[in-house]
This record gives structure tokens, C-alpha cells and sequence, in this order.
């Protein structure tokens, strides 16, 4: 694989601050690529979705230059990388730097950096040098990325996490992923063909029946089961899925629960014990008088095991043994009852959970996943080893159970009732870490669902040819799609994972001749691509569900859903034609 790399030696500028660009210097309009010409772009970042949207890119016939610090010009990720990318090497993101990456002649750039001030910054410099050109950014923290939108032109931003979680949501829950968008007045979500009247179904999207093989936009659209269907009351497939996972426990499994809570520690064990002497002592007690009531005997076993009872030099030696074993025992059993309910308020026992996901890992992706779950009012326990991380921090506030401790110990996951658990989701930012876990999973319970999360797949692909390691997500494959999609000037309206597949659901704006064959709905349908409705500009009424032969007039805006590699096609196709 041939990558040409250009390494730049830049000079900050002084204060780290962007210099001022000469107005006259400054572009104001997005430039299109002449005729026979590759569109343009620029991508920024080290990242794995800097790689894959790059390569994404060149797959539509683009011309794209990769601009990488030093630190990531020698990943051992270049598999992603197509060979039609050029990576300019530089540490500073400047005006120095977007230039000589082409920046005047760019359709769009792409800052894909992991720190969001990182992007923000590139962006200011961007927008000095060249207003008008479309730029995409990742951002963590969706408030800064809902004002840049606000206070920015051409601008998208995006959350690689917030695109993902719904996938790890879905596969935690064992059903379609919890995808809703709205549109033109109808909201639209993800389903189950059964579950839905026919009437609500607005377009198949997947045949996963086999769970090894799911076939996205199968050819004939009866044969997809699940659906993309229209909200008009019931229960999405994700809500009966975790009304499931959180139904109550019968009277015989939570007399069961509430046992192994009492004696699941030493000290729960001898306040038990403590308790169970003290009623012995009370009933033989009772015996000795028996003309008094139950409750006077109650009344008197309280009194003796709290205070001591009443001093009687003339009762029987009996009876006064049993006064004092009484006594005795009341004083251990105070301090015990105290210390029990006092660490069982600072350490609820994960024991007593069953039925429950288990996170291991809850930084960024696992506390959304967390918080995604705990909103479906699904029981969750988290295990980070890092006692500062986002969903531990939370825990007290959220009242979900945590272990600050290493799950690649096999007692942490004991501790955790990964045995007894729905799911198993491991989810940190190591690989190596996640497969470890997940083996562990599978070596305690062999039928236990786990999701585990990839970073670039290599140490997965090697042990799935040993073990069944579970469901292998990965947020850059899901999220590389959306990216590369705004780039080229689509509007994306929503991203619907299907396992570790995605669809977008796109509205695109039709360039009538570009496609001879696809005049009508009926051609885009057989290039790969779903219409859900049409309208003949941005004002007119928007049509669902149009026939097939209806005409795609130009300028006129379709609503479509279809694999990312079919659309990026479409448009690699005008490309070429225009």
C-alpha cells in the first residue's frame, strides 16, 4: 500500500493564537471542482474515525488529504487508510497548515480530533480563511456543539458517542436499536414487522432473521422484518424489551434475594445469628411462665435483651440463666443491627440483583449507555476500575450500584452476579481489556449476551477464530457513515444501526438528468436507495410513500434510506457527470 506523507515543520503562532487572514485573501463561496475533477476534502485528526471517514471518501472517487499530528502519522491502524489518501504530517492546525492541504480548492473539511476545543479552535481558522466551506465536527459535549451551529455557518457537529449508544443500547436489550427521528410532522422509529399494524409500516430495512448474516434493504421489501414505522401509539420493541428485563420478581425469588442479603456478609450473618438466639431464648423463657400472654412474653423478651429486665434473686435459677443469656446477647445484637444497616446504606450488595446489565466500563460511552438504560427503568450495575470515571462519579446521585475494582478479575465479576445477569457489556477504552472481560463472561455463564466495544478490531478478529466473544461494536464504524455523509452535502436526518451495520436516512436534493435511469422512483429503488416521501421543493406538501413510477423532477427533495456505501455511489455518480 503506497501513502504518499508530507512532513511539515510549523512555528506556532505567537500566544497560540490564529493569525488574522487579510480579507481580500479569504475565500466566500464553496468552491465547485472543475470539470473531470475529484471533489476536494481535508480531514484532521488521529483518530480511527479520522481514518475511516478519509477512506470513505476516496471510496466516492475524492481527492482527500488525512492532516495528522506526528503522534498518529505512524498508527498501526494504516489498514484503514485507502492508498488514495494523502497524510500531511503537522502538529499545528493553522493557516499554514489548511493551505497547504488545499484548503481554497476543499468542499469540505472534516475536524475529527478527540478534544472538542482542539476542533473548535481549527474551525475559527478555518471559517478566516475560507467562510464559506462546509466544515464537520466531532464534539463531546453536545451544548458547545448545539452554539457553534447557532453562532456558525456551514457547520455540522456531531457526537461519534451519541451515534453509537443506540446500537449498544439495542444489543444490551437483545432487540432493534431505539432509533427515532421526526420528519415533516410524523415520527418514525425502528420496529419489529410484528409488532406494528401493517398500516403504520413505512419501509422494510432489514432481514435479520439470521442472526449471522442480516441483509440490509433486501430486494423484496415483504421479506425485511424489521421496519421502519410510523409513531402513532403502542410500545416500541425497546420498551417491551426492558419492561421484560425490569419485571418484579415473584414473592418466592424475592424471599430468596432478600435471604442471601442478610447472610451475603459476615457481619449481616451474625446479626442474624444474634437474632435467631435471642427469639430461642425468649420462647424458652416463655415457657417458664406460662401464664402469661404472647404478648407479655414478647414484651418481657424485649425489655430483658434491651435494658437487662428486672433484678428477682427469688425467681428460678432457670429462669434467671435465661435473663442473663438474654442480657448478654442484647448487648452484641444492638451494636451488629447498627453496624449491618449502616454498611449495607454505604455498600448495597450487588448480589441481590438478577436479571440486571452489567457496564464494565462507564466513561463516555458507558455512562450514556448507563443513563440510556436507567431511563428504560432497567436495573444496572457499573464496574470501572478508575474511581473517577463519568459513571461512577454519578452513582451516588443516580442511587446505581458501582464496583471500583479490575473486571478482569474474576471475582470482581462474581461480585457483579455476572452469572445471574441479562447482559454483559464491556465497554472500555482498551481492547485487549474488553475481550478479557468478555471471555470471562462466557466462561462463567456459556449462553451470557455480551457487547463488548472495538477499537480498531484487530484483537477481536483473533480471538473470534478461537472463542464466541459476543457482539463487537465499535462507535468510529458507526458513526463514520454520518460524517462522511455531511461532508459530501447530505442532510442527515437520522442514523439507524442495524447490529454492527448502519442505514441513513438522508434527504437529498435531485439533479434531474444526472441519472437516465433513475427518472423515477422506481430507479432509485434499483440502485439500492428506499424513498419514504417526495416534495417538489422545500415549501410544497411532502408526499409519503409515493408510488414507484412517480417522477423525480429536478430541485425537487426526496426523504431516502439506504446503505452508506449506495448513496455515497449516487453521488460519486453525479460526481462524474457533472
Amino acid at each position: 500500500m503506497d501513502i504518499d506523507v508530507y512532513y511539515l515543520v510549523m512555528r506556532p503562532s505567537r500566544y497560540g493564537r490564529t493569525r488574522r487572514v487579510p480579507r481580500e485573501r479569504r475565500s466566500t463561496s464553496v468552491p465547485e471542482p472543475r470539470h473531470g475533477e475529484p471533489a476536494h476534502f481535508i480531514v484532521c485528526g488521529a483518530s480511527q474515525l479520522a481514518r475511516l471517514v478519509a477512506r470513505s471518501l476516496t471510496d466516492t472517487g475524492a481527492s482527500v488529504i488525512l492532516l495528522t499530528p506526528a503522534s498518529g502519522s505512524e498508527s498501526d491502524s494504516d489498514s484503514d487508510i485507502s492508498s488514495g489518501v494523502e497524510v500531511v504530517v503537522s502538529d499545528e492546525l493553522d493557516e499554514r497548515a489548511f493551505r497547504t492541504a488545499g484548503l481554497l480548492r476543499a468542499c469540505g473539511v472534516a475536524l475529527l480530533h478527540d478534544e472538542d476545543m482542539t476542533n473548535v479552535q481549527a474551525a475559527l481558522c478555518v471559517q478566516e480563511v475560507a467562510p464559506a466551506s462546509r466544515l464537520v465536527l466531532s464534539m463531546s459535549d453536545l451544548t458547545l456543539a448545539r452554539t457553534l451551529g447557532l453562532r456558525m455557518t456551514q457547520v455540522e457537529a456531531f457526537s461519534a458517542t451519541a451515534i453509537a449508544v443506540p446500537a449498544f443500547v439495542a444489543a444490551a436489550l437483545g432487540t432493534e436499536s431505539p432509533s427515532y427521528f421526526r420528519y415533516r410532522g410524523r415520527t418514525l422509529f425502528v420496529t419489529r414487522r410484528s409488532e406494528v399494524p401493517a398500516s403504520n409500516v413505512v419501509c422494510g430495512v432489514a432481514d435479520v432473521r439470521d442472526p449471522q448474516r442480516h441483509r440490509l434493504l433486501p430486494p423484496v421489501e415483504r421479506d425485511a422484518d424489521v421496519v421502519l414505522a410510523e409513531a402513532v401509539g403502542g410500545e416500541p420493541g425497546t420498551e417491551r424489551a426492558a419492561r421484560r428485563i425490569r419485571r418484579p420478581p415473584s414473592r418466592s425469588v424475592a424471599a430468596a434475594r432478600m435471604l442471601r442479603t442478610l447472610t451475603g456478609r459476615k457481619i449481616n450473618l451474625a446479626a442474624a445469628g444474634a437474632v435467631a438466639l435471642t427469639a430461642l431464648l425468649g420462647v424458652l423463657l416463655a415457657r417458664t411462665q406460662p401464664d402469661r400472654t404472647a404478648w407479655q412474653a414478647i414484651y418481657l423478651t424485649v425489655i430483658t435483651t434491651v435494658t437487662g429486665g428486672e433484678l428477682d434473686a427469688s425467681s428460678a435459677p432457670n429462669v434467671q440463666i435465661m435473663q442473663v443469656a438474654l442480657t448478654l446477647t442484647g448487648l452484641a445484637l444492638i451494636p451488629l443491627i447498627t453496624a449491618a444497616i449502616v454498611q449495607h446504606r454505604r455498600h448495597p450488595s450487588p448480589t441481590r440483583r438478577v436479571h440486571h446489565v452489567v457496564i464494565v466500563g462507564v466513561g463516555e460511552l458507558g455512562s450514556q449507555v448507563l443513563r440510556r438504560l436507567r431511563d428504560m427503568r432497567v436495573h444496572v450495575l457499573a464496574v470501572d476500575r478508575n474511581a473517577e470515571a463519568l459513571g461512577v462519579l454519578s452513582a451516588p446521585d443516580t442511587q446505581i450500584p458501582a464496583i471500583t475494582a479490575d473486571a478482569t478479575r474474576k471475582s470482581v465479576l462474581q461480585s457483579a452476579s455476572v452469572h445471574q445477569c441479562h447482559a454483559l457489556l464491556a465497554l472500555t477504552g482498551c481492547e485487549r481489556t474488553n475481550v478479557h472481560v468478555s471471555m470471562l463472561g462466557r466462561a462463567m455463564r456459556s449462553d451470557l449476551p455480551v457487547v463488548l466495544r472495538i477499537i480498531d478490531g484487530h484483537i477481536t478478529t483473533r480471538a473470534r477464530r478461537s472463542f464466541d466473544v459476543g457482539t463487537a461494536l465499535g462507535v468510529p464504524q458507526l458513526a463514520a457513515p454520518s460524517f462522511t455523509a455531511s461532508l459530501l452535502g447530505l442532510t442527515v436526518v437520522a442514523t439507524i444501526p442495524i447490529g454492527s451495520l448502519v442505514l441513513l436516512a438522508v434527504e437529498y436534493v435531485v439533479r434531474r438528468g444526472i441519472f437516465p435511469d433513475a427518472e423515477t422512483i422506481a430507479g432509485l429503488t434499483r440502485m439500492g436507495i428506499r424513498v419514504l416521501g417526495v416534495a417538489t421543493s422545500l415549501y410544497d406538501e411532502f408526499i409519503w410513500s409515493p408510488g414507484p413510477q412517480r417522477e423525480l423532477t429536478d430541485g425537487c427533495r426526496i426523504l431516502a434510506v439506504g446503505i452508506p456505501g449506495d448513496l455515497f455511489a449516487v453521488l460519486r455518480a453525479e460526481g462524474q457527470q457533472t
